[in-house]
């Protein structure tokens, strides 16, 4: 047998990355299937991303006439519509959301031996050109010169204290029904978020600087 290995196209290296997204047959059993090396194999879903942003440039296709088409194609519709709909709402959606999503669509289609993997919403998110988009501004940050001005000053208050003495206090806002910053969006998408919840619980935390004394969280 020749030492020479034959190189694998583009195409047959994305076929083998959803082989293993998949999950039917083991690493090694498709190692073996494809004649290559099991290293070879764990180099190929290493550069899955690379490989895939490869196949699917901007979220199309550029090799679809090589491809047999996408493995449960029922499946990819039901998750766009899906998705679709949450997003024509102004809804969020995460990646964790998506794949519980695509788990309980494919029972419902009948799918058998489906459990969707990182992996597959990988290749989903690329395909259709979705990603992680951010719905509104960053919150403000702290003025670093006027941390620097006031951190000698306190210095020079605490190590009048024992550290047992010496309390720190805050409110905070609750927002429990606030829904999520991010969310997953197609590149058309102008990201546009829902009127947000203002319903909130204001909850006072304090505690001393040595930690022996933290004061129950006080609600209002």
């Amino acid at each position: 047998m020749s030492g020479k290995r034959a190189s694998l196209s583009l195409i047959k290296k994305y076929k083998i990355i959803q082989e293993v997204d998949e999950k039917k047959l083991s690493k090694t059993d498709i190692a073996q299937r494809h004649g290559i090396p099991k290293s070879t194999l764990f180099t190929i879903v290493k550069k899955r991303e690379e490989i895939v942003n490869a196949v699917f440039k901007d979220g199309r296709n550029v090799q679809l006439k090589n491809l047999r088409g996408v493995t449960h194609a029922n499946l990819e519709e039901a998750m766009l519509e899906w998705f679709g709909q949450l997003r024509g709402q102004n809804m969020p959606v995460s990646g964790p959301i998506m794949l519980n999503k695509a788990d309980e669509l494919s029972l419902k289609l009948g799918i058998e031996n489906f459990k969707c993997s990182n992996g597959w919403l990988d290749s989903f998110k690329v395909r259709h050109s979705i990603s992680s988009r951010k719905i509104i501004g960053e919150s403000a940050s702290v003025d670093p010169q006027s941390v620097n001005e006031w951190l000698p000053l306190l210095g020079n208050i605490l190590c009048r204290y024992l550290p047992r003495d010496v309390y720190s206090a805050d409110e905070l806002g609750m927002f429990y029904n606030l829904m999520p910053y991010r969310t997953l969006a197609m590149k058309d998408d102008m990201c546009k978020g829902a009127k947000r919840s203002k319903e909130r619980l204001t909850v006072l935390l304090c505690c001393n600087m040595d930690g022996s004394d933290k004061i129950k969280p006080s609600l209002s």
